[in-house]
């Protein structure tokens, strides 16, 4: 099928190449246990059972994106109304927190107790909690198991609310993986991948849920699910994918009616809550647990998973390849640019793919200390596109010391030696041309790898001097060695692009995707209590001309050091009179802000559990798996050289001194930090 593309395409002039470096600032904590409101730091210990994060058998048998979810796991929630959060107590009670003064005080109030999972097949995973308004929370067990829980008061304060049980259903239905019986037997283990409510005009009110877990080795071949659009025994995978990962997880869309009349006791034992039945809508395969899923109206939702969703051949991630047609004409432009490039900390490499195979004789390459020149000779294809005459380059070089190559007569290969080392480039020339470093380490690695063989027949190498090509050319291939501070591949983490697409929720079809060549993922933003924000826009003065614009939670994403923040927006153009009708959806990436040098910084945190931006990207946090949280604000200024790094150590002579960081969340400016048998918050103003 044809794909609309979301493109995530940084802007430019968002980005900071002069930026340096963060200066280190501790917090201070003083009088953190006296909860005062002129401290930066406040510690709470409610009366709570501690917290104890489920323990796997040794046996147990997990991938390693399954490993890195449980690691990563947050377990402080959203609550049903704003300023509230959620976490499960040791004892399995739900637990909802609010405070009436920004948190310089708080009050913790048990809602609900999870019932006891007795037998089941699923492996104990986390539990969850999913507020999806202020009447209807979702309580996952970790094991097999959702609550449904519903509000009796709509209005008054949160410990005027009581919970009651509405009903109960279960994912998977004791579906047992692969393996052989007995002590070797493998279970699954099920992941909540998001949940959305949403009232509809035939059905009344419907929860709509995703959940994954990891595909036995029968359904690698057989595939699993009812779904027509599943990876089935009649699936054809095309060439594609033929040498790429085999699919390791299924993807599950179900759907669940509310009943339109409330009336169980408040109390409900557990044996008698109601089973809710359940409908499977659809299914996904995937290579990993999805980072990303956002609810839309008109039976849409958003997508995001390393590497992207697996289907058939028309559910591949789609490249920019021979079928170009498929895509739109300002990504076909991106594509077709007159070159690509990549650097490092000393140096730029810049590949132009010739339309014709020629000789080096017929080009003239002038490197100067400030711009670049390109001519061809009886080439009148390559002149045409890749003459360069005079072009002021973005910084100085050492001329003397940059060369350039001809691969094959097809690739010219210029590298250009910084003048000043560690000093980013945002584009090659002083001009914006719109070429974003697009080059893949992996291709670029690839050429390093060709151009090692010198005494190759099949390559041409002129530089300024004669002796100085071999020379020039081993300090570019070891550069990765060499340049440590911004070695990317050991030092920054990843290089797996998060694929987003947007698609229908009956079918589970894609109608627009990203591409392979987006920046890598970083992280999400603080989910928030209203979730999806939608406006309508009216394009003129007929009904048959409005759009109803949806604003998607942002998203942090990796290019080069930086971490550039991208709001995905959806807008709905009607195709027909009736509001009823479904509408055609528009997706689109905006880049919004910058978080200078934070992908650098956070590959560098090694005991990094947490990471989070603020929907009104002030400010990122990431959270250490032990005491520390580090708090970065966003520079405003885009030629500011420094900022600062607030640290706040919450290891103090206290009981839970060095206890692990289980949740962060952030409600208004203040950062609320779960450990095992204490909270912990932050005033962000005062860091």
């Amino acid at each position: 099928m044809a794909y609309k593309v979301i493109d995530f395409e940084p802007n430019t002039k968002l980005l900071n190449p002069h930026f340096e470096g963060y200066k280190l600032r501790l917090v201070d904590k003083q009088n953190a246990n006296e909860a005062r409101a002129d401290s930066a730091v406040r510690l709470f210990t409610p009366d709570m059972t501690p917290i104890e994060p489920r323990k796997l058998a040794n046996n147990a048998l997990l991938t390693y994106d399954e490993v890195y979810s449980r690691v990563h796991y947050n377990h402080l929630f959203c609550g049903p109304r704003a300023g509230s959060l959620v976490y499960v107590d040791g004892a399995g009670n739900v637990q909802v927190v609010s405070s009436s003064d920004s948190f310089r005080t708080l009050d913790s109030r048990p809602i609900f107790a999870i019932p006891e999972h007795g037998g089941g097949t699923a492996l104990p995973g986390y539990p969850g909690v999913f507020c999806l308004n202020a009447k209807v929370i979702l309580v996952f067990d970790g094991i097999e198991r959702i609550y449904v829980l519903h509000s009796k008061s709509a209005g008054g304060t949160e410990d005027a609310q009581q919970w009651i049980a509405l009903g109960v259903f279960e994912i998977g239905v004791g579906s047992v993986a692969a393996g052989a019986a007995g002590d070797d037997e493998r279970h699954r283990m099920y992941y909540v991948v998001g949940a959305h409510v949403e009232d509809t005009p035939k059905q009344g009110s419907v929860i709509r849920l995703h959940y994954c877990y990891k595909i036995s080795k029968d359904e690698e071949k057989h595939g699993a699910g009812t779904s027509g659009h599943g990876l089935g025994a009649g699936a054809q995978r095309s060439s594609a994918t033929a040498d790429h990962l085999v699919p390791t997880f299924c993807i599950h869309a179900i759907q669940i009616d509310l009943p339109t009349c409330v009336s169980p006791p408040a109390e409900t034992p557990a044996a008698t809550i109601p089973v809710m039945p359940t409908t499977t809508v659809h299914t996904l395969h995937s290579h990993a647990i999805p980072a990303y899923c956002e609810y839309l109206p008109y039976n849409k939702y958003v997508l995001g998973v390393k590497d992207g969703v697996v289907l058939d051949d028309t559910e591949l991630v789609p490249q920019i390849d021979q079928q170009r047609g498929d895509f739109g004409s300002d990504v076909q432009t991106r594509y077709s640019a007159p070159y690509y490039w990549m650097q490092t900390s000393g140096d730029v490499t810049v590949c132009i793919e010739l339309p014709t195979k020629i000789g080096a004789r017929q080009i003239s390459c002038v490197l100067s200390r400030s711009t670049l020149t390109i001519g061809f000779t009886d080439v009148d294809e390559c002149a045409a596109k890749h003459t360069f005459d005079n072009a002021a380059l973005f910084d100085h070089i050492v001329a003397d010391e940059s060369v350039w190559t001809l691969e094959n007569g097809s690739v010219l290969t210029l590298y250009l030696q910084k003048t000043r080392e560690n000093v980013r480039w945002p584009r090659v020339f002083g001009a914006e041309d719109g070429v974003l470093e697009t080059m893949d380490p992996s291709e670029f690695a690839s050429i390093r790898d060709r151009l090692e063989k010198y005494t190759s027949d099949h390559i041409e190498h002129v530089g300024p001097r004669t002796g100085l090509v071999r020379q020039s050319a081993a300090r570019a291939l070891d550069q990765d060695n060499g340049g440590e501070e911004f070695d990317e591949e050991q030092s920054l983490e990843g290089g797996q692009a998060v694929i987003f697409s947007l698609r229908q929720w009956s079918t589970g079809q894609a109608e627009a995707s990203s591409t392979g060549g987006a920046p890598d993922w970083l992280c999400a933003s603080f989910p928030e209590n209203k979730g999806t924000s939608c406006s309508d826009k009216q394009a003129g003065n007929k009904e048959d001309n409005s759009a109803l614009v949806c604003t998607l939670p942002k998203v942090c994403m990796k290019f080069d050091v930086d971490g550039v923040v991208f709001g995905i927006e959806t807008a709905f153009k009607r195709v027909a009179a009736a509001a009823s009708e479904s509408k055609n959806a528009e997706a689109k990436a905006n880049h919004m802000g910058t978080f200078a040098a934070l992908a650098y910084i956070q590959a560098s945190k090694r005991e990094k559990r947490f990471m989070y931006i603020d929907a009104d990207m002030s400010v990122a946090v990431l959270a250490e798996s032990h005491r520390r949280v580090y708090i970065y604000h966003q520079i405003r200024e885009t030629n500011a050289r420094s900022a600062v790094q607030n640290v706040v150590d919450l290891g103090c002579d206290t009981e839970d001194a060095n206890s692990e960081l289980l949740g962060i969340q952030l409600v208004g400016r203040v950062l609320v930090v779960l450990r095992r048998r204490s909270l912990c918050c932050i005033d962000l103003d005062r860091c």
